[in-house]
């Protein structure tokens, strides 16, 4: 038993050494991934209007009026945890002619856990001028409307 005891307190008493930064020409032996960039943020104005770039909008934006010119990617940003069954939907009663979905994806984190949540990633391009209400909303689709726990909402107005 003298022999485990030993073990089991120099186990304990054992600190890892740094990671030597001299071998291999410098290089560290763990990749280490920068920080995410920050998103911008938007500061809530009655409007939202950008030039030709895409546009980048997040839970924040929420109920904000937002111009786009025809052509011009609007970007969704939402955050969802699919395994809870709550999945961010877009509403069926979008005019396609004014703002089409171009994306719906489900990005997670390189270091998520299993089960972890992530973000939705909803993409439209503005097809032609005119004005449409963008409603989505999260929420267990097999429970139907009455499950939504959340709902985002933004009127586009699209220029030429």
């Amino acid at each position: 038993m003298l022999p485990a005891l030993i073990i089991a307190i120099n186990l304990v008493s054992c600190t890892i050494a740094p990671l030597d930064t001299n071998q291999n020409n410098g290089q560290s032996d763990r990749s280490i991934s920068p920080p995410p960039a920050k998103s911008p943020v938007l500061t809530k104005p009655s409007s939202i209007t950008s030039s030709m770039s895409d546009i980048n909008i997040f839970k924040s934006d929420n109920g904000q009026v937002l111009t786009l010119r025809i052509g011009q990617t609007l970007r969704i940003n939402l955050a969802e945890n699919p395994t809870t069954g709550y999945r961010w939907s877009k509403a069926a009663n979008l005019d396609t002619q004014v703002l089409q979905l171009k994306s719906d994806d489900f990005n997670l984190p390189s270091n998520a856990a299993i089960g972890a949540g992530g973000e939705r990633v909803f993409t439209f391009q503005a097809q032609k001028v005119g004005q449409v209400k963008l409603q989505l909303k999260n929420m267990r689709e097999w429970e139907g409307e009455q499950s939504a726990i959340e709902r985002f909402e933004v009127t586009v107005r699209v220029t030429e």
